[in-house]
């Protein structure tokens, strides 16, 4: 498992953002043995809580993976409510922020 995840989740729980593991890397935390290339959370999008996620990663460089021009993460407190999901590339690896999972 990269070291890199392990990094964004302890740089996301400094920062105080409202998050719970899921996924793949929620599995590889219990045992399983599943190789994932991302980390997957699903999160509170409240501005506060987004603008916290956006200072734990800010000098990762993030940048919107689903986007053509790969555009850099500028929240503010209006745009955060334009956002259901945030697909995410670091400089430490990949980060999926979705605000709920289905079965």
């Amino acid at each position: 498992m990269s070291k890199g995840f392990y990094n964004l989740i302890e740089r996301l729980v400094n920062n105080g953002v409202d998050f719970v593991i899921v996924g793949g890397f929620a599995g590889v935390v219990h045992g399983c043995s599943y190789v994932t290339q991302d980390v997957d959370i699903c999160c509170d999008f409240s501005p506060i809580n987004l603008l916290a996620l956006q200072k734990a990663i800010s000098d990762l460089d993030p940048v919107h993976r689903m986007t053509p021009k790969r555009l850099k993460l500028k929240l503010t407190e209006e745009t955060c409510s334009q956002f259901k999901n945030l697909y995410l590339d670091t400089n430490v690896g990949q980060l999926d922020c979705v605000l709920s999972v289905g079965l």
